[in-house]
């Protein structure tokens, strides 16, 4: 069994209406590997955005991120928004 499921276009279509006309540099730490498909939409609204493909759980953030929007993987959301909280950074996340 597996928890690894592509956001929806119009999920992540709703987040991005709420940042219409914000300059932010985003980042998803868990994007689909093969799809990427949230960048896509980042790409698609003109938001700036960072690639990455290292582990969330140890990996650095990124130069210059002001804000994640992801769907983390939900079988380790706890420990994902641990991780998000201690970063001190803004994010956005897609959770039941």
């Amino acid at each position: 069994m597996t928890d690894n499921y592509e956001t929806r276009a119009f999920e992540v279509h709703d987040m991005l209406d709420l940042l219409a006309g914000v300059n932010e540099l985003l980042w998803d730490p868990f994007p689909d590997p093969v799809l990427r498909a949230t960048e896509t939409y980042f790409d698609e609204y003109g938001h700036n955005f960072v690639r990455t493909d290292g582990d969330f759980f140890v990996s650095p953030v990124p130069p210059g991120v002001t804000l994640i929007v992801t769907n983390p993987p939900f079988s380790r959301k706890e420990e994902a928004l641990e991780r998000l909280v201690d970063m001190g950074i803004p994010f956005i996340l897609i959770l039941p």
